[in-house]
């Protein structure tokens, strides 16, 4: 992935110029299944899973962030409760159990991107492990090459 500074975000184009993440409530999620999802021309994006929102936006972003310094595929660490207040989340149960939630609808959430010649298919989070007492995570990217479709 390109390393970009600790002020930035990174997310490739392809999922930014889709409506894979809509401004939707949570409470209004639906299980989509081989979905073709709203893109600007040239790009295709087809959906399986439960529907994103902003908030899983937010978490992807954030993901990518602390990912971008090691290779892909490779886990990067974190506490829960650092991971809530970098991206502005109360630090409270619910919130623990709201991030949770969030990273496994990441987990199992299958895209299936085209952006001119290259195409993609997989899973946004390839999956992690969670300390439970500490509220530690190991998290782990999907290391195919998802972050290349930003032509």
């Amino acid at each position: 992935m390109p390393l970009w500074s600790d002020n930035h975000r990174g997310v490739p184009n392809s999922v930014l110029r889709s409506a894979l993440f809509p401004a939707i409530q949570g409470k209004d999620r639906k299980y989509l299944k081989d979905v073709q999802l709203n893109t600007q021309q040239g790009i295709e994006i087809r959906f399986t899973g439960m529907q994103l929102d902003q908030s899983d936006l937010d978490v992807w972003e954030h993901a990518l962030h602390l990912a971008r310094r090691h290779p892909l595929g490779t886990e990067c660490q974190f506490s829960a409760r650092s991971f809530l207040k970098h991206i502005h989340r109360s630090i409270g149960h619910r919130d623990h159990k709201w991030l949770k939630e969030t990273l496994q609808r990441l987990a199992t959430a299958l895209v299936d991107i085209t952006h001119g010649d290259l195409a993609y298919f997989g899973t946004l989070i390839q999956g992690g492990f969670r300390h439970k007492g500490q509220n530690y995570y190991w998290l782990q990217l999907n290391p195919q090459r998802n972050y290349k479709l930003q032509a």
